[in-house]
């Protein structure tokens, strides 16, 4: 029986390359962003500790400057990796290549069925070949065994060569489908995320202000301020990293995009109405991608 879905695993060797790549720069990123600011309030709190305030341990003053060193240390890390460049050229990349390979299967253009195999897979190639030139500086990342991948599966060329209904129902429900329900979650996830940290960090920010009219008040008690203040700074800078708010709304205007492309299926009567349709779905999902690498180079 021919196979009549196509998923993540089924794309060129390049898709799952770099989407591997883009996912391992973003959890490098991200943990080493969580580390310095886990390094600064901890450094602040100990070094609040041994300051005579809440006492007189050296030991946790000595701890606190070391801890505050290394956050130092790990911010020039940040400063000079590629970890961010990677998540999202690579993201780029595997994005860019997962369009090509959906209207190639779907014969949309420039991959028309109207153009022979042998020339239409020579074209394919080629702009593969030129989106990995546009992005060669992470080209090193792209290695491993996957490298020895095919670039056009089995899979891509069973599902080329189905017909109308079993192409337009793969379509809708594997890409589409799949594409959509990502967005929509990925949308009410960052909303719900975003406000957690947005509270941690108007609660820190409160108890640094209450901790700050408290030493007024009592001026020989500790005053835990600074350390909540950090605390705050910390939260506030975890928000910005990951962009909760700029990518909830992005996500969720094109979960809607999506859904408002997927009614017009009904009207798809032939292979050229595909085709179109195709190209309408997929621009539509490349000015997302388009959009948050514009965010992130800026």
């Amino acid at each position: 029986m021919k196979k009549k879905h196509l998923c993540d695993p089924d794309l060129p060797a390049l898709f799952r390359a770099a989407d591997s790549a883009s996912k391992t720069g973003q959890r490098s990123f991200l943990a080493l962003v969580g580390v310095d600011l886990a390094l600064l309030v901890l450094g602040a709190a100990l070094s609040l500790l041994g300051s005579g305030t809440l006492g007189s341990a050296s030991s946790n003053a000595v701890i606190g400057a070391v801890l505050l060193f290394i956050g130092l240390l790990v911010t020039g890390g940040l400063w000079l990796s590629d970890f961010e460049r990677v998540w999202y050229g690579a993201r780029a990349v595997a994005e860019s290549v997962k369009t090509l390979s959906w209207r190639y299967v779907m014969g949309a253009e420039p991959y028309s069925h109207s153009g022979k195999l042998d020339e239409v897979d020579k074209r394919f190639l080629a702009d593969l070949d030129e989106i990995l030139k546009e992005r060669k500086h992470l080209s090193w990342t792209f290695g491993g065994e996957l490298a020895n991948e095919p670039q056009i599966t089995e899979d891509m060329r069973i599902v080329r060569a189905l017909g109308l209904g079993d192409k337009k129902t793969a379509y809708v429900t594997d890409r589409l489908g799949e594409q959509q329900a990502w967005y929509a979650l990925k949308s009410k996830s960052h909303v719900l995320w975003e406000r957690i940290w947005f509270g941690a960090f108007f609660l820190a920010q409160l108890g640094a202000f209450l901790s700050s009219i408290c030493a007024i008040k009592s001026p020989d008690k500790p005053n835990y301020a600074g350390v909540l203040a950090a605390l705050s700074s910390a939260f506030l800078a975890w928000i910005q990293a990951n962009k909760f708010h700029e990518l909830a709304q992005a996500y969720g205007l094109t979960a809607h995009e999506l859904g408002l492309v997927r009614e017009k299926a009904i009207h798809i009567k032939s292979n050229q109405d595909l085709a179109v349709f195709v190209s309408d779905a997929e621009n539509a999902i490349s000015r997302e991608h388009t959009m948050w690498v514009a965010r992130r180079d800026r």
